[in-house]
């Protein structure tokens, strides 16, 4: 795996990425001396004789060779990953650190120019002001930044690397105790994660075809594997019954392993089939999606759907580890990644208020630091209550209305966006109970959609939607209960709603209808 330091000019990539080098050991890549040299010009030469557009293709060139080479710490130019297929190649050999700085800070470092082609104008700090607006979205969008401003470089460098340590959490519930190991390059070492780990085989690998198609590159130790359809119909009996099958095939036994990799289909699929296969079999989740990763993989919840409704067949079954790699997460389609955003935006709204403020200043995520705090609100709850019969129900936020969505779509709908329509409509359930102030819809309705996410659905009436919910596992006695949000942070569990009142915000939350 890949370090690679980037951001404006001046943010420190060069001096910082050295010492970084030196620190772990790695050889150090300077992206522009490699050009300076392939050229025998130097960087203000070649855009003075050439032009730009000749620069950035020596850059792209460049960039597609060091990316296919591994274990470097990598500095780039300042506009380097404006090349769409240069950030692509790059983001999947390794971690990006965007190193930041104010903008005063940045123009004293520059010492008006200091040799940058774009910032040699008779006015820097004009040309730097206009240099920063126009790649300000470009560099927030890069979810593991690191502020340079009034740091020395030892300060920096420490600031990357625990940017980029992993982290271990420890989920210390009674009968589903289980640890998940959050770090970059995690699923190049599963392998030997496993062995120290004390997890043995015989291993028989479940994913489906998306993912063995992105990712087993990356994990060829492992044979043999069962590669699942992808999609929610295959959350479904027939295929726990072909699992099983293929278990038996493959020798696995009650000294074995089952490890799924894939998103929250093959999680739970594969988790369900562990949890009977044999009465019981060790069982390893290595999520793929944003979702998964941040949800689905914790607190032992396996099962499949049945057609009247989702999860309704399951069982608990913890992991023996969780194992999440944010690299994968760059081979997601971004619609699969907004998708998973709305768990994030879920864990903030019931439990950690800072997280929803960083969602409000920037929707981009995938670094260690914020899947980890993310994580740690739905340790927090599986640790209060294991097995649902309480304040887990907590984490129901948005999924009473949003799986309703899902099931009267045929599963057309992603979870994602049912889920990000089921909050807003929820939290409208809250203000009009009283139970929350007005105006907590449309704060985070307003995050949902700076996301990318919807808000409203078209398609379904509000009795489409009442009968869906009717099924609902969260239903006790024929009456739904809720969890609602009293303000960001903070959700009340076990609400009942009348009628009424839920078909009238059904009905808003399609437009409406």
């Amino acid at each position: 795996m890949n370090i690679i330091l980037y951001g404006p000019p001046a943010a420190g990539k060069t001096s910082v990425g050295q010492m970084l080098a030196r620190r772990l050991r790695r050889p150090f890549v300077d992206a522009d001396l490699l050009i300076t040299q392939r050229a025998g010009l130097s960087v203000p030469e070649i855009f003075d004789r050439h032009g730009e557009a000749v620069f950035r293709g020596l850059e792209a060139v460049v960039c597609a060779e060091i990316a296919g080479r591994d274990g470097q710490v990598i500095a780039l130019g300042g506009g380097t990953l404006l090349n769409h297929a240069s950030r692509a190649s790059l983001e999947l050999k390794g971690v990006i650190v965007c190193l930041t700085a104010a903008a005063p800070e940045l123009l004293a470092r520059m010492s008006g120019g200091n040799g940058r082609p774009l910032l040699g104008g008779a006015d820097p700090r004009a040309d730097l002001g206009r240099l920063l607006a126009s790649r300000r979205a470009h560099y927030d969008s890069f979810p593991t930044r690191v502020d340079t401003t009034g740091k020395q470089i030892e300060e920096v460098t420490e600031a990357v690397i625990a940017s980029i340590n992993h982290a271990r959490l420890d989920v210390r519930a009674p009968g589903l105790a289980h640890r998940v190991v959050v770090g970059h390059g995690l699923l190049e070492e599963l392998p030997a994660l496993l062995a120290r780990e004390n997890l043995h085989g015989p291993y028989v690998l479940v994913t489906d075809e998306n993912v063995e198609r992105c990712l087993f590159s990356s994990v060829p130790a492992f044979s043999p594997r069962v590669v699942l359809q992808p999609g929610e119909s295959q959350k479904a009996f027939h295929s726990v019954e072909w699992l099983c099958r293929r278990f038996v095939e493959h020798g696995l036994d009650r000294a074995g392993t089952v490890v799924a990799l894939g998103g929250g289909v093959v999680g739970d699929l594969a988790g369900f089939a562990a949890a009977t296969f044999m009465r019981g079999v060790r069982w390893v989740n290595v999520p793929t999606t944003v979702v998964a990763m941040v949800d689905a993989s914790i607190g032992g919840k396996t099962g499949v759907n049945l057609p009247e409704g989702k999860n309704l067949v399951g069982a608990f079954h913890a992991p023996a580890l969780v194992v999440s790699d944010p690299l994968v997460l760059a081979t997601l389609p971004d619609a699969e990644r907004i998708s998973g955003m709305a768990e994030v935006v879920k864990h903030a709204i019931i439990g950690n208020a800072a997280l929803f403020q960083s969602l409000e200043a920037s929707p981009t995520f995938g670094s260690v630091r914020q899947i980890e705090a993310a994580l740690a609100v739905k340790i927090g709850v599986v640790e209060a209550d294991p097995f649902e019969r309480g304040i887990r129900a907590t984490l129901n936020f948005g999924h009473t209305i949003g799986h309703a969505l899902e099931a009267a779509s045929l599963y057309a709908i992603r979870h994602g966006e049912a889920v990000a329509i089921g909050m807003v409509a929820e939290a409208r359930l809250a203000e009009r109970l009283g139970l929350a102030a007005a105006g907590l819809s449309v704060k985070i309705a307003s995050v949902l959609e700076r996301i990318g996410l919807p808000t409203l659905h078209t398609g379904r009436t509000a009795s489409e939607l009442r009968a869906a919910m009717a099924v609902d596992k969260k239903a006790a006695g024929g009456r739904l209960r809720f969890s609602l949000p009293i303000r960001i942070g903070e959700v009340r569990h076990g609400v009942e709603v009348d009628e009424a009142l839920l078909a009238e915000v059904l009905g808003e939350a399609g437009g409406g209808r």
